[in-house]
């Protein structure tokens, strides 16, 4: 998550950079680019959030699935205990075995568990990275855009008063030439 936050504020930052040196984009145009990025950047966080939620209740589940796992070993251990008391050796032989079987599910229920979260989590995260690194390069490509327009706009203008100035010189050489 901070990792996506520092991807964001990176981008904006790398975005205000690029739009403030070519200095020829109007507010409008700005709070445009600014406003596109933003949504793109909120709709990610939204996306994030439902996917820890989702993800936190998977986990809720996993975990009410394991307490379950461990009060079934208290329960055998427990059986085993009162067998052993009463001395009954086949029923304590057959509540270790039951005992050790759901200590060995309960084991790998966890382990499974705890690698299903893991794998999610590290998807989740690519996912969201990859996202953010998109939306970083469209921005990238709009701001280079604009500046290339303004570099544009710029030499057409200079031509613009180049072309000015020579009818400018040719109106006074004509007058001169007149008088």
């Amino acid at each position: 998550m901070k990792r996506v936050s520092y991807l964001a504020i990176v981008g904006i930052f790398i975005l205000s950079i690029v739009l403030t040196s070519c200095g020829n984009l109007n507010k409008q145009e700005f709070e445009q680019i600014f406003t596109e990025y933003k949504s793109k950047n909120d709709q990610i966080l939204v996306e994030m959030n439902a996917k820890i939620t989702d993800l936190s209740l998977k986990l809720d589940a996993e975990i009410s699935d394991r307490k379950t796992s461990v009060d079934e070993a208290k329960k055998a251990a427990n059986d085993s205990m009162s067998f052993a008391e009463q001395g009954d050796v086949k029923s304590l032989e057959a509540a270790k075995s039951e005992d050790e079987k759901v200590r060995q599910d309960a084991k790998l229920f966890a382990q499974k568990a705890e690698e299903n979260a893991k794998n999610f989590a590290q998807a989740e995260d690519k996912k969201v990275r990859q996202e953010a690194e998109k939306v970083a390069r469209e921005a990238m490509n709009k701001a280079n855009s604009a500046s290339l327009a303004a570099e544009k706009a710029k030499k057409d203008i200079m031509q613009i008063g180049s072309a000015v100035e020579k009818i400018e010189k040719a109106q006074q050489q004509t007058k001169k030439s007149e008088r």
